[in-house]
């Protein structure tokens, strides 16, 4: 193979836009973020009502519905 040529990163990196090789990610989708691993994360699963957070506590957009107070969601 040819170390040039793109490779896909893998469909087990949940949530990652672009990855260093097929198993480290570096750029986290919208709506996810880095946990302590180098792991895509979902703002969702961890803040109720969470578009785009920065990590497992502090949201920055909430979804529709939501409004931001005291970087969570209501």
């Amino acid at each position: 193979m040819d170390s040039s040529a793109c490779v896909p990163c893998l469909r087990s990196l949940s949530g990652c836009l672009a990855c260093y090789n097929q198993t480290n990610c570096i750029v986290c989708e919208n709506g996810y973020y880095f946990d302590s691993t180098g792991t895509c994360l979902s703002c969702a699963d961890n803040i109720t009502g969470c578009s785009f957070c920065r990590n497992a506590s502090v949201c920055d957009v909430c979804q529709g519905g939501y409004f931001l107070s005291a970087a969570s969601c209501s």
